[in-house]
């Protein structure tokens, strides 16, 4: 699976009642992608921001929270 130009900085695995999935996220091109571990397929990714992605987290009802180089954190 590709989903960086560069080097990843954070793999993050998460798995519940309605999803597995990988999240990974760029040392320096601010891109989230998310994979599907069942089926080996991404299912999501963007440049989210502009700067290296420093800390992904799940919480506990599914949102997908990150903080950046850029000093901006986001939940999705």
């Amino acid at each position: 699976m590709i989903g960086h130009n560069g080097g990843v900085s954070k793999i993050l695995f998460h798995s519940d009642s309605t999803s597995n999935i990988v999240l990974t996220s760029g040392l320096k091109d601010g891109v989230l992608n998310v994979f599907d571990m069942r089926s080996h397929q991404p299912v999501f990714k963007e440049r989210i921001h502009g700067g290296a992605i420093n800390f992904l987290d799940v919480t506990p009802n599914g949102e997908v929270i990150s903080g950046s180089a850029d000093k901006k954190l986001k939940i999705f």
